[in-house]
Protein backbone atom coordinates (compact mmCIF):
# COMPACT_ATOMS: atom_id res chain seq x y z
CA UNK A 1 0.00 0.00 0.00
CA UNK A 2 1.40 3.47 -0.86
CA UNK A 3 -0.12 6.74 0.14
CA UNK A 4 1.54 10.12 -0.77
CA UNK A 5 0.73 13.88 -0.26
CA UNK A 6 2.50 17.19 -1.14
CA UNK A 7 2.79 20.22 0.32
CA UNK A 8 4.71 23.37 -0.96
CA UNK A 9 6.84 25.58 1.88
CA UNK A 10 8.23 28.66 1.63
CA UNK A 11 11.62 27.94 1.84
CA UNK A 12 14.77 26.88 0.35
CA UNK A 13 15.62 23.38 -0.99
CA UNK A 14 18.37 23.30 1.10
CA UNK A 15 17.24 24.41 4.30
CA UNK A 16 14.12 21.86 4.14
CA UNK A 17 17.12 19.00 3.60
CA UNK A 18 18.92 20.26 6.43
CA UNK A 19 15.88 20.14 8.33
CA UNK A 20 14.65 16.91 7.58
CA UNK A 21 18.09 15.24 7.41
CA UNK A 22 19.05 15.28 10.84
CA UNK A 23 17.93 13.14 12.64
CA UNK A 24 17.78 15.01 15.87
CA UNK A 25 15.47 17.96 14.11
CA UNK A 26 13.10 14.91 13.83
CA UNK A 27 11.45 16.01 16.52
CA UNK A 28 10.67 18.95 15.02
CA UNK A 29 8.30 17.90 11.96
CA UNK A 30 7.38 14.35 12.77
CA UNK A 31 3.76 13.87 14.09
CA UNK A 32 3.59 12.99 17.99
CA UNK A 33 7.44 13.32 18.39
CA UNK A 34 8.60 14.21 21.33
CA UNK A 35 12.29 13.44 21.07
CA UNK A 36 14.82 11.72 18.97
CA UNK A 37 18.47 11.14 19.19
CA UNK A 38 20.93 9.37 17.34
CA UNK A 39 21.41 5.47 17.37
CA UNK A 40 24.40 3.11 15.88
CA UNK A 41 24.84 2.14 12.61
CA UNK A 42 22.46 4.92 11.00
CA UNK A 43 19.61 4.42 13.07
CA UNK A 44 17.56 6.81 15.17
CA UNK A 45 15.33 6.26 17.75
CA UNK A 46 12.23 8.62 18.20
CA UNK A 47 9.78 8.82 21.11
CA UNK A 48 6.24 9.19 19.82
CA UNK A 49 3.28 9.77 21.75
CA UNK A 50 -0.08 8.29 21.01
CA UNK A 51 -2.81 10.62 20.50
CA UNK A 52 -4.98 9.13 23.30
CA UNK A 53 -2.41 8.68 26.06
CA UNK A 54 0.40 11.69 24.93
CA UNK A 55 2.25 10.91 28.10
CA UNK A 56 2.60 7.04 27.45
CA UNK A 57 5.61 7.72 25.21
CA UNK A 58 6.40 4.77 22.45
CA UNK A 59 10.42 4.23 21.24
CA UNK A 60 10.59 3.92 17.86
CA UNK A 61 13.62 2.64 15.84
CA UNK A 62 14.33 4.41 12.19
CA UNK A 63 17.39 4.02 9.67
CA UNK A 64 18.23 5.62 6.51
CA UNK A 65 17.50 4.23 3.44
CA UNK A 66 18.60 6.34 0.56
CA UNK A 67 19.61 9.62 0.22
CA UNK A 68 20.27 12.07 -2.54
CA UNK A 69 21.29 15.59 -1.02
CA UNK A 70 19.10 18.04 -1.92
CA UNK A 71 16.28 15.84 -3.26
CA UNK A 72 15.50 12.69 -1.82
CA UNK A 73 15.65 11.51 1.61
CA UNK A 74 14.32 8.16 2.41
CA UNK A 75 13.99 6.06 6.08
CA UNK A 76 11.98 2.74 7.45
CA UNK A 77 10.71 2.32 10.66
CA UNK A 78 12.27 -1.11 12.05
CA UNK A 79 9.14 -3.39 12.98
CA UNK A 80 11.01 -6.85 13.45
CA UNK A 81 10.53 -7.12 16.94
CA UNK A 82 8.78 -4.66 18.19
CA UNK A 83 5.03 -4.62 19.14
CA UNK A 84 4.15 -3.15 15.25
CA UNK A 85 5.33 -6.00 13.80
CA UNK A 86 1.94 -7.65 14.84
CA UNK A 87 0.25 -4.83 12.17
CA UNK A 88 2.87 -3.91 9.33
CA UNK A 89 5.78 -6.25 7.58
CA UNK A 90 7.46 -3.07 6.51
CA UNK A 91 7.09 0.92 6.84
CA UNK A 92 9.20 3.35 4.70
CA UNK A 93 8.61 6.72 4.00
CA UNK A 94 10.35 8.99 1.36
CA UNK A 95 10.26 12.56 0.79
CA UNK A 96 11.61 13.80 -2.57
CA UNK A 97 12.36 17.98 -2.21
CA UNK A 98 11.22 19.75 -5.60
CA UNK A 99 12.52 23.44 -5.44
CA UNK A 100 9.55 25.18 -7.11
CA UNK A 101 11.58 28.95 -6.89
CA UNK A 102 14.40 30.27 -4.78
CA UNK A 103 12.79 30.76 -1.73
CA UNK A 104 10.11 27.85 -2.03
CA UNK A 105 9.97 23.74 -2.23
CA UNK A 106 7.78 21.20 -2.97
CA UNK A 107 7.86 18.32 -1.03
CA UNK A 108 6.33 15.26 -2.09
CA UNK A 109 6.17 12.54 1.05
CA UNK A 110 5.22 8.89 0.66
CA UNK A 111 4.62 6.05 2.44
CA UNK A 112 4.94 2.49 1.73
CA UNK A 113 3.70 -0.23 3.74
CA UNK A 114 3.00 -3.82 3.85
CA UNK A 115 0.16 -5.03 6.21
CA UNK A 116 0.41 -8.39 8.14
CA UNK A 117 -2.07 -11.03 8.95
CA UNK A 118 -5.61 -9.45 9.95
CA UNK A 119 -4.81 -6.02 9.51
CA UNK A 120 -5.10 -6.40 5.79
CA UNK A 121 -8.76 -6.18 6.34
CA UNK A 122 -8.50 -2.49 7.65
CA UNK A 123 -6.54 -1.20 4.89
CA UNK A 124 -8.57 1.81 4.46
CA UNK A 125 -8.50 2.87 8.15
CA UNK A 126 -4.45 2.13 7.63
CA UNK A 127 -4.71 4.50 4.76
CA UNK A 128 -6.61 7.00 6.46
CA UNK A 129 -3.96 6.74 9.21
CA UNK A 130 -0.84 7.44 7.40
CA UNK A 131 -2.29 10.32 4.83
CA UNK A 132 -3.12 12.33 8.04
CA UNK A 133 0.37 11.53 9.40
CA UNK A 134 1.91 12.74 5.92
CA UNK A 135 -0.03 15.89 6.36
CA UNK A 136 0.19 16.42 9.78
CA UNK A 137 4.17 16.10 9.07
CA UNK A 138 4.38 18.49 5.87
CA UNK A 139 2.14 20.80 7.98
CA UNK A 140 4.67 21.00 11.00
CA UNK A 141 7.75 20.54 8.21
CA UNK A 142 6.27 24.00 6.95
CA UNK A 143 5.77 25.72 10.36
CA UNK A 144 8.85 24.80 11.40
CA UNK A 145 10.77 26.76 8.19
CA UNK A 146 8.57 29.08 7.42
CA UNK A 147 7.52 30.98 11.27
CA UNK A 148 10.64 29.17 12.99
CA UNK A 149 7.88 27.04 14.57
CA UNK A 150 8.75 23.73 17.42
CA UNK A 151 11.92 23.46 19.02
CA UNK A 152 13.37 26.16 16.94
Amino acid sequence: MTVSRERTVAAPRDSVWELIAEPRNFSRWWPRAVRAERAAGGRWRAWLAPPRRPQATVAVLYERGQARRPTLLSFRQVVEGTPFARTFRAVSWSFELHEEAPAKTRVRGRADLELRGLARLGGWQVRRAFRRTLDDALGALAQALETGGPGR
